[in-house]
């Protein structure tokens, strides 16, 4: 089977010829007694070895230009074979990764916290419905509001009305539509949500039924990151020239683009041609097969495909035969130059003998100048096993000591560099953390408030601060001891620390048994409410106090929101939430009471 001379690139044959020019210069620059002067280094003998070793390198180009249509063949085969292997096992870990979100949203629906809630918002009565919607509300953040993965969490009725009353209309409106799409079967809808801010997720739709009556109840709405899927697509990518990604074949939208394990945007469509090929074959292969079409671009395509279960998604690996031939083409043309390379040099191989006696001694007498500089990183290249050889051998052997030499002391300069930094970090992490609470320490929240303050200042929002106080606390350590007594302030640390719901709150201890806790950007009846469920959570932790009216250890919290005015000092808001802590310990303790200067914001 021939090859077609158009069939080579133009640079390949734009090389052949700089090649041969080259060689022809290099002939004709030899001078008449290089003959002797090379050939009496070597025995007629060797040179026709050397020249027969030259010349059966032919028969190698030519065997691998016949092998170029077989191997393109094979490597077509072995691809399909690897990319059906690759969107199968996609399909399963998505599969495996979408019934475990099932799993979590089941058993939070039909927990009994959510079901009571539910059974209080359809009461007759109705008067127990804003208790209930708060309880949910709360359920819901408790639950999803710590996974970074989740974009959007909602519970809607049975009408769709959405239970958080402070979600705005615009997206009040695209969550209710998507709602509606979810199955009335009991199982879970699995689809896609395009925010109006350009927002991509993977919704998880699931209708509510009570326990008891089996009666419709609402609807759960999960929106995730495509991120929550990313180690689906880790290390599965055959090659840069290949695109894996999930398709919903009911649009054509792709849902998640496996190159980048994130969503794309809302307007990115499959290839049509790659769409009918699915539909046309999805139902005979049993969910997976490979196929070819051709796009709209007009170049054709391999791709491989898998349903995900339950679905109307698909996995797929697509590549461009182009792509998929572009490394036997490129074989193919190694191997002709290959062979021509050895035809030149067989050309030319008595002026490369003589080259190789001139050439290390240059390089030598180049290297040692560049050594008497001070770069002692220079080698000579080893070749052979003449004196020349030697020679730059143990002078490679002395430069290397010297080089050693230099770079053993950069080292120990730049490690002792690395500990005295890692020194100076772990000495300032100290400095602002607390020793027994391992929350931020009283220097740490002064630095934070006063940062917070001038925030606020500058973007008139609401600040809110906290100040908690452990009742009876001296009691409690008289009664169980100073151990326990650090237990039980390390166990509300930890409570605090929990709580922070963004990474601008801040917990830290204050002193003593007094903590305080930042909330920027918190509203009144936010900050009221955080403050009541921190309350209640440290009554929960049951840590038994006898000497305490409650049976167990409390405590008493101030707090104070407003937009701090331009001047404002943090002295002054310590004191009104430190005010407002010793208003609620002096009411009876074990309760939250807000500053008389805090604003409804």
């Amino acid at each position: 089977m021939g090859i077609r001379a158009s069939s080579l690139p133009p640079a390949f044959g734009r090389r052949c010829v700089r090649r041969l020019r080259v060689a022809a210069t290099h002939l004709r620059s030899l001078p008449d007694h290089v003959c002797l002067d090379l050939l009496r280094r070597v025995t007629i003998r060797h040179r026709l070895i050397l020249s027969f070793i030259a010349l059966s390198l032919l028969p190698l180009t030519i065997l691998g230009v016949l092998s170029y249509t077989a191997s393109s063949r094979a490597i077509q085969e072995q691809t399909n074979m690897y990319s059906i292997q690759i969107v199968k096992q996609v399909a399963q870990n998505f599969q495996l990764q979408m019934s475990q979100v099932e799993a979590a949203s089941e058993d939070f629906i039909l927990s009994d916290r959510v079901q009571k809630a539910l059974a209080d918002y359809y009461q007759v009565a109705g008067d127990a419905r804003p208790g209930a919607r708060s309880e949910l509300t709360r359920s819901l953040i408790e639950k999803y509001g710590s996974f970074d993965y989740v974009n959007q969490k909602y519970l809607l009725d049975v009408q769709f009305n959405m239970m958080d009353t402070q979600v705005f209309s615009r997206l009040r409106e695209g969550v209710v539509r998507v709602a509606q799409t979810v199955a009335e079967n009991g199982r879970p809808t699995w689809t896609s949500y395009q925010g109006f801010a350009g927002q991509s997720s993977i919704v998880l739709l699931r209708r509510i039924h009570g326990k008891r009556d089996n009666q419709p109840a609402g609807t759960l709405f999960i929106g995730l990151k495509a991120s929550r899927f990313s180690s689906i697509f880790r290390n599965l990518l055959p090659g840069d020239e290949t695109g894996l990604f999930v398709v919903d074949t009911v649009d054509g939208r792709v849902i998640i683009d496996g190159r980048t394990n994130g969503p794309v945007s809302g307007t990115t469509t499959a290839d049509p041609g790659l769409l009918q090929q699915i539909a046309a074959q999805a139902p005979a292969a049993a969910g997976s097969a490979a196929i070819a079409f051709t796009a709209n671009d007009g170049y054709a395509y391999r791709a491989a495909y898998a349903h995900i279960p339950n679905t109307s998604w698909y996995v797929v690996n697509a590549a461009s035969l182009e792509s998929l031939m572009a490394k036997p083409r490129e074989m193919r043309n190694q191997v002709l130059m290959m062979g021509l390379i050895c035809f030149i040099c067989a050309l030319i191989f008595s002026a490369a003998i003589s080259r190789s006696i001139s050439t290390p001694l240059d390089s030598l007498v180049s290297i040692m100048q560049q050594t008497e500089a001070g770069n002692y990183r220079m080698r000579l290249p080893a070749m052979g096993a003449d004196e020349v050889t030697v020679l730059a051998g143990k002078f490679n052997a002395m430069a290397r000591r010297v080089h050693e030499q230099n770079e053993r002391l950069e080292d120990r300069v730049a490690e002792r560099t690395r500990d005295l930094a890692q020194a100076t970090r772990a000495l300032e992490v100290l400095s602002m953390t607390d020793g027994l609470t391992n929350i931020a320490n009283r220097r740490c929240f002064d630095q934070v408030l006063v940062a917070e303050i001038n925030r606020a200042i500058r973007s008139s929002e609401p600040l809110t601060l906290m100040m908690l106080d452990v009742d009876l606390f001296k009691n409690y350590n008289d009664l169980y001891g100073h151990q326990a007594g650090d237990e039980c302030l390390r166990a509300i640390a930890a409570l605090l620390q929990s709580r922070s719901r963004r990474a601008s709150d801040l917990a830290a201890r204050y002193g003593g048994e007094e903590f305080a806790f930042i909330c920027a950007d918190t509203g009144r009846t936010t900050a009221y409410e955080l403050a009541q469920s921190i309350c209640l959570a440290v009554t929960a932790l049951a840590l038994p106090h006898a000497h305490s009216p409650f049976g167990c250890v409390t405590v008493s919290i101030g707090i104070v929101t407003l937009i701090p005015a331009s001047g404002s000092e943090p002295k002054g808001l310590i004191e009104q939430a430190d005010g407002a802590m010793y208003v609620a310990k002096n009411s009876g303790r074990n309760r939250v009471c807000e500053a008389a200067s805090s604003v409804d914001v």
